[in-house]
């Protein structure tokens, strides 16, 4: 079995914005609510959904929001909710778990760490040909490492 590990990081605000969209394409596709406030995650038999949330509790908001779906492969929970995401300019991650080395919290882990931001360096005014090589050298750098690639 190959585990599949999506992640997408987004803008908090874009997320609380379109909050009610999310609940509304889990409840479609029967995945719910099964965490705590503290853990958050919603579920089904074959997929899950976990959230973290960076707060700024003096002014109250949710600075970014990133959610991570599991399941054993391409679902259309999973289709729709990358068009969702995709919606709100996420970043995403994606890998498959069982196919080299380093466990799937390693992989995400790194992942968060040195995946180039894109959309952060085109607002910061990079090039787009100098962030297409920095997502190059980012692949050229993790499959070294792990031997993995991300999903398609």
């Amino acid at each position: 079995m190959i585990l599949m590990i999506v992640r997408f990081k987004m803008d908090g605000w874009a997320y609380s914005k379109n909050k009610e969209a999310f609940k509304q394409l889990l409840k479609k596709y029967g995945i719910y609510w099964k965490g705590t406030f503290q853990d958050p995650w919603w579920g089904s038999a074959t997929e899950k959904v976990t959230a973290e949330y960076e707060r700024d509790q003096v002014r109250e908001i949710t600075v970014s929001a990133t959610l991570t779906w599991e399941g054993e492969g391409e679902t259309p929970f999973l289709k729709d909710f990358r068009t969702w995401c995709q919606g709100l300019k996420a970043d995403e991650t994606s890998i498959k778990v069982g196919q080299g080395k380093g466990t799937s919290d390693e992989v995400l882990f790194y992942d968060m760490m040195y995946k180039p931001q894109e959309a952060f360096l085109e607002t910061t005014g990079r090039p787009k040909s100098w962030i297409e090589k920095d997502m190059a050298q980012f692949e050229t750098d993790r499959n070294k490492r792990f031997g993995t690639r991300p999903a398609a």
